[in-house]
C-alpha cells in the first residue's frame, strides 16, 4: 500500500512538471510508471537528493550513447555510467525537472529516479564507557579469548557468538568480504597488508582510504589480524578486506556511489574470489539500489545489510537492509542477548523481515590513527554477520549463497528478549559444524556501574545443581566466562566468587539444553 503510494504522488509530482507539454493521457501514465526515488511531495534538493541531477536505467540490450545523446540535447551531461544505468548531470534543478517526462518517455529508457543520499545509520546515544580505556592494551586477555592479543579478552561478542568454542581448523584462505562504506585505513597495524584497494565512487579513483572511521571500525570487526599482538582481532581474521569507499569524510553518499560500488564488488577479481559484502549504511528505496541487491543475488554473493539504529519495525529507514532479496539482514544485540534498544526490529506479522541478530553494543574494533576503540549500532553487528558468512564459506566451500544464508539463520540461537518475534542470534559453532553445544556463557558486570567488576581481577565462576559443583571458569578482564560439554539439566545456579568478596549469587533456574 505504502509503495502504490509513494507512486501515485511520483506519478502527480511529474504531471505537475510536464503539465503544459501536449501530450497523451496514457503516454503520461506510462511514464509515471517508471518513475524511481526521488518525486514524492515534501522532498527537498540537495538534503533528500542531488538537486539537478536524474539516474536513467537503461533496458537490457538497449543502447546507452542513445540515451546519453537524448539527454544531451536536453542540456544534460552523463557524468558516470555503470553497467544498466547513467547519471545525468543538468544546468540547475529546473532543467533536471523539466527533462523527467522526455527522458522517461523513452523506450529504451527502464527508470528515471533522483540521486537519493546515502549515509551511515544515525549513531545511537550511548552511556559512557567507563572501564574500557587504552590501559587496557597492556592487560592479559585472560582465560578466555580468541588470540593472544591484548585486547579479544574484552570483544565479547566472539564468546557471545561461539566463536572461542571448540571448532574444527579455519580456512586459511575463506572468500574475500568487500566494505563498502567510508573506505578502510589499510595502514593500520591490524588491517595492513590484507586490504585489497578498490574503488573510491566518491573521488573516482582506486585509494578508498578512510577519512571518517566507520568503514575502517568495519572492516576490523570482520577482519582484524590474529596473533600479532595488537589490539583484538575480527570474527574471520584469515579474510581479506576489499575496500570501496561510498561515503564521504561525513559519512554521507549517494545513490549512485553506491551502486558503483557495488558493481564493483560483484565484478572485481581478487583472491581468494569476494563472495560477500558488507553495506552498514542506509537510505531510501531505490530502483537503482533495488537492481544492484538483484545483480548481487545472481552473481551468488552474499550481501549483509545493517537494519538501521531508529528502533523502529518500519522498514522504510533501513533500506537496502530490509529488501526482500538482500540475504542477511542483521539487528543489533547486547551481551545478554537482548535487543539493542535503537536496533530496528522485525514486527510481529513479518518476522523475517529482519532475518538475524548479532552483538552491536560496545563492539571494539579498528579505529583511524592506530585506535582500537568501542562503537555501537546495527553497523557493528552487520559486520559480525559478514565476518561469519566468511568464515562459513571457508569451511564449507561447497555452499550456494542461499545455502549459507539458510545454515547461518536455521542454526541461530532463537532470542526474543526486546523482539517482537523471536529472532535467531547468531552462533558461529552451531553454524559450522552443525552440532549445537550444551552449555552456559555470559559476562559478569558489576550490578553498580553496569561495568566489568573494579579492579580488574579474575572472578571464578561455578555451576552449581543443589550443592554439587558441575563446572567453574575463571572470567577474563571482560568479565567474560563459558562453560560446555555440561550435561542436560533443569534449576541449576550460577555463582561469582572472588577473593574479598562475599560469594554472589548470580543465576538461578538456569536450564542447560541443547
Amino acid at each position: 500500500m505504502k509503495k502504490s503510494l509513494l507512486l501515485v504522488a511520483a506519478f502527480l509530482a511529474v504531471f505537475f512538471y510536464i503539465a503544459a507539454s501536449p501530450v497523451a493521457a496514457d503516454e503520461t501514465e506510462a511514464a509515471g510508471k517508471k518513475l524511481g526515488f526521488g518525486f514524492a511531495p515534501g522532498l527537498i534538493p540537495d538534503k533528500d537528493f542531488a538537486g539537478g541531477q536524474l539516474i536513467v536505467g537503461i533496458r537490457q540490450g538497449a543502447n546507452a550513447n542513445n540515451i546519453i545523446k537524448a539527454s544531451s540535447a536536453l542540456g544534460a551531461k552523463a557524468v558516470r555510467r555503470i553497467e544498466g544505468a547513467v547519471l545525468l548531470r543538468f544546468p540547475n534543478e529546473e532543467a533536471a525537472k523539466k527533462a523527467v517526462y522526455a527522458m522517461a518517455a523513452r523506450g529504451d529508457v527502464r527508470f528515471v529516479e533522483r540521486n537519493g543520499i546515502m549515509k551511515i545509520p544515525p549513531k545511537p546515544i550511548l552511556p559512557d564507557l567507563e572501564g574500557i580505556k587504552s590501559s587496557f592494551l597492556n592487560t592479559d586477555a585472560g582465560s578466555q579469548y580468541v588470540s593472544s592479543d591484548p585486547g579479544t579478552g574484552y570483544q565479547w561478542h566472539h564468546t557471545v557468538i561461539r566463536k572461542t568454542a571448540a571448532l574444527p581448523a579455519l580456512s586459511a584462505t575463506p572468500p574475500t568480504v568487500a566494505v563498502i562504506d567510508t573506505g578502510v585505513d589499510y595502514t593500520h597495524k591490524d588491517l595492513a597488508g590484507k586490504v585489497i584497494l578498490g574503488k573510491n565512487c566518491v573521488d573516482d579513483n582506486f585509494d578508498p582510504f578512510d577519512e571518517h572511521g566507520h568503514g575502517t571500525h568495519v572492516a576490523g570487526i570482520i577482519a582484524a589480524k590474529s596473533g600479532n599482538s595488537a589490539y583484538g582481532e575480527g570474527v574471520c581474521p584469515n579474510c581479506k578486506i576489499l575496500a570501496i569507499k561510498v561515503l564521504d569524510a561525513s559519512g554521507s553518499g549517494t545513490h549512485f556511489d553506491v551502486a558503483c560500488g557495488m558493481e564493483y564488488a560483484r565484478t572485481a577479481s581478487t583472491t581468494p574470489a569476494t563472495r560477500v559484502v558488507n553495506m552498514s549504511l542506509g537510505g531510501q528505496n531505490s530502483s537503482l539500489i533495488e537492481t544492484e541487491v538483484a545483480n548481487l543475488k545472481a552473481a551468488n554473493i552474499a550481501l549483509v545489510a545493517s537494519a538501521g539504529n531508529s528502533n523502529t519495525t518500519n522498514a522504510y529507514y533501513a533500506y537496502p537492509g530490509a529488501d526482500p532479496n538482500t540475504a542477511l539482514r542483521v539487528m543489533a544485540t547486547t551481551q545478554n542477548d537482548c535487543r539493542a534498544y535503537f536496533s530496528n526490529f522485525s514486527p510481529s506479522g513479518k518476522p523475517t523481515q529482519y532475518n538475524i541478530a548479532a552483538p552491536g553494543w560496545y563492539i571494539l574494533s579498528t579505529a583511524l590513527q592506530e585506535g582500537f576503540v568501542a562503537m555501537s549500532g546495527t553497523s557493528m553487528s552487520a559486520p559480525v554477520v559478514a565476518g561469519a558468512a566468511a568464515l562459513v564459506w571457508g569451511q564449507i566451500p561447497s555452499l550456494t549463497m542461499d545455502d549459507l544464508v539458510a545454515r547461518l539463520v536455521n542454526n541461530g540461537k532463537s532470542v526474543s528478549c526486546g523482539f517482537a518475534a523471536a529472532t535467531p542470534r547468531l552462533d558461529v559453532q552451531k553454524a559450522i559444524t552443525g552440532v549445537p553445544e550444551t552449555g552456559i556463557i555470559g559476562r559478569i558486570l558489576d550490578p553498580a556501574t553496569g561495568q566489568t567488576p573494579s579492579p580488574s581481577a579474575y572472578i571464578n565462576t561455578k555451576l552449581y545443581s543443589g550443592s554439587t559443583l558441575l563446572s567453574s571458569d575463571a572470567a577474563n578482564k571482560g568479565g567474560l566466562y563459558e562453560m560446555t560439554g555440561l550435561s542436560e539439566g533443569a534449576n541449576r545456579t550460577l555463582r561469582a566468587m572472588r577473593k574479598g568478596y562475599m560469594n554472589a549469587r548470580i543465576r538461578t533456574g538456569i536450564a542447560i539444553k541443547s
